[in-house]
């Protein structure tokens, strides 16, 4: 059902917001601190979600991808109407043609990075098309596919403190402008999609089965990250459907009991917790951008009866359903 009223949603989105920007590579409004003559086709900027430019706007990116870093706190990223929660740790490439807005976000710092495929020169793009843990970073219709957010990837804190300053190395070139920085400059940004790339290859075979020992073999506390990566992949492509502790379980290995456990430490609430959060969040977001029933809208939401639906939203929320949509009045509906 979610899949069905994806468009729909994405048009509510632009009504609501009206401030829907769609912006080319060459439209972004930041500018490089010391350009260069030969300008390379990347945007570097730190992005505080709680600030009113961020917040309450729609943006669609149309020839480039986003990399984004969560360095801080945590909030719902809404891509192509589907609300994703993120949280530090968080790592994630947008395609280009995406629709995206924040929501609820609770001190939300990304870094991100805007470029264009040509950033990349010949040998680099032929590796990109051979390496699978390319294909499955930089597949363009990934949120398309819902199929797993193979383009998200959550990183235990010793691999995010690599990427940071991979991250950081890569915004002193960008800053610095010259020749020699925008040589060096591509390939960085290179560097940093490798590590990636090859974390993702890693975590897939993990995720599969294979073992993997010695110096390589994960830390306790990356194994755990790891599992809860996996919970949160599941969730966040199916919270819309029925969906039980115990087939969140079975793709991890572990006891329900002991998912929620190790779940809880990391995210701080349960599993069913999370999937009411995020129902919620796609209920208010159909609720102020379609014309959909309360009924509908919690059906969609993933509320299987209309009464229970309206007393969790009212948990939530303080308001039930239509008197959230009353006080949030959208161009959408008529």
């Amino acid at each position: 059902m979610v899949e069905t009223t994806g468009l729909k949603v994405q048009r509510g989105l632009e009504r609501r917001f009206r401030q829907t920007e769609n912006h080319l590579f060459s439209d972004l409004p930041f500018p490089r601190p010391c350009p260069s003559q030969n300008e390379v086709p990347l945007v570097l900027v730190r992005d505080v979600i709680n600030e009113p430019r961020l917040e309450n706007c729609s943006n669609r990116h149309g020839d480039f991808f986003g990399l984004y870093i969560v360095q801080q706190g945590h909030g719902v990223h809404v891509i192509d109407g589907v609300p994703y929660g993120v949280a530090r740790g968080d790592v994630y490439l947008m395609g280009a043609g995406a629709t995206h807005t924040y929501t609820d976000s609770g001190g939300l710092v990304l870094d991100a990075a805007y470029f264009t495929p040509s950033i990349f020169s010949a040998p680099m793009q032929r590796y990109m098309d051979v390496s699978s843990g390319f294909l499955e970073l930089l597949s363009t219709d990934a949120f398309e596919r819902r199929n797993g957010r193979s383009h998200w990837i959550h990183l235990n804190p010793t691999m995010h403190d690599t990427i940071v300053g991979m991250f950081m190395e890569l915004r002193d070139e960008w800053e610095c402008g010259g020749e020699a920085g925008d040589v060096l400059i591509s390939s960085l940004l290179f560097r940093l999609l490798v590590h990636l790339s090859r974390y993702e290859d890693e975590a897939r075979a993990e995720h599969s089965g294979k073992k993997l020992s010695g110096k390589n073999r994960p830390s306790h506390s990356a194994e755990r990250n790891s599992v809860v990566a996996s919970a949160v992949h599941y969730i966040d492509s199916h919270f819309s459907d029925p969906i039980r502790l115990g087939d969140i379980a079975s793709g991890t290995y572990l006891s329900s009991d002991r998912l929620t456990a190790l779940f809880g430490s990391v995210m701080g609430q349960t599993p069913r917790d999370y999937i009411r959060y995020l129902r919620v969040e796609r209920a208010k977001l159909l609720l102020v951008t379609s014309d959909l029933s309360v009924s509908s809208v919690g059906a969609n939401s993933g509320f299987s009866e209309a009464p229970y639906f309206s007393r969790v939203f009212r948990e939530a929320t303080g308001m039930t359903p239509t008197e959230y949509r009353k006080s949030n009045p959208s161009g959408a509906r008529k």
